[in-house]
């Protein structure tokens, strides 16, 4: 919480790929600037995590916005809230992304690193039967498949294989801005 009288605005922190609890350095840094700059700030445990019910192991995507979706509407639901706002590093830029579209109430978004190209473009590293794995997880319908005699959860890679950053951040609705380090080879630009 940041000094003084609220109403303040808010803002939810998303966190990068993997299960992170509210603790992570990253964002605990970025949290105590953003309340000594006037916001109310909301860090929260991804599924499965810390404090936090569920299973991270078997989250998809579309679960994760969910649950930052839920911190949203947490905060628009306290007194001393006048305004949300979310920002995300990695896949929480993404999950602000895709949240910035569907919910025109948000005041803006902020995306530190954001990958530039899905998931599967990311990890290819031309190597022969690797394209051909990714496009069976592109492909499939289940939640789980078979690699390497292995039951293996592919939901979340399956949305993460599908979705474009670059056609994702043209959908947003709300003010946004990107932030990346000038040698981060894959985070989104503007321009990308």
């Amino acid at each position: 919480r940041p000094p003084g009288a609220a109403p303040c605005p808010a803002v939810v922190l998303s966190s990068d790929t993997g299960p992170h609890d509210r603790h992570g350095a990253l964002l605990a840094e970025i949290a105590r600037a953003l309340s000594a700059a006037g916001f109310l700030v909301l860090r929260y445990d991804d599924r499965g995590c810390g404090a936090s019910g569920g299973d991270f192991a078997t989250a998809t995507l579309t679960d994760l916005e969910a649950d930052a979706a839920g911190a949203a509407a947490y905060l628009r639901g306290r007194a001393d809230v006048a305004s949300v706002s979310l920002a995300g590093h990695g896949e929480g830029a993404l999950i602000a992304c895709l949240l910035g579209a569907k919910d025109p109430a948000l005041k803006a978004i902020a995306l530190l690193g954001m990958p530039g190209r899905s998931l599967d473009r990311l990890l290819f590293d031309g190597t022969p039967g690797q394209e051909k794995l990714f496009e069976q997880i592109r492909a499939s319908r289940e939640d789980w498949m078979e690699i390497d005699e292995r039951r293996t959860f592919v939901a979340w890679l399956r949305e993460r294989f599908l979705l474009d950053p670059a056609a994702a951040l043209q959908k947003v609705r709300v003010p946004r801005e990107l932030f990346h380090g000038s040698r981060d080879r894959e985070a989104l630009t503007e321009g990308s």
